[in-house]
């Protein structure tokens, strides 16, 4: 998908937005017992959705993991 296409694209590429050095830290800061947390806090009765949050939860460490190439890609697609 391009960005012109993207719901927000148009809007945001139109107002020059830079991607604050605080969404890094707070995805820097996001730690592996965080995740852990979000995972037992879920109730037993919502087990069938235990295997989309595993995945969801995977993706969430594999961003903080590598933030510094998703946020260069965040800032290319808003320029």
């Amino acid at each position: 998908m391009t960005p012109d296409r993207h719901v927000f694209g148009t809007p945001l590429r139109a107002k020059r937005v830079t991607v604050p050095e605080d969404l890094r830290d707070g995805w820097i800061q996001l730690s592996d017992e965080t995740l852990n947390q979000y995972r037992r806090a879920l109730p037993n009765a919502w087990a069938e959705a235990f295997g989309p949050v595993e995945t969801a939860l995977a993706y969430l460490g594999t961003v903080r993991d590598r933030i510094d190439e998703c946020l260069i890609e965040l800032q290319r697609a808003l320029t």
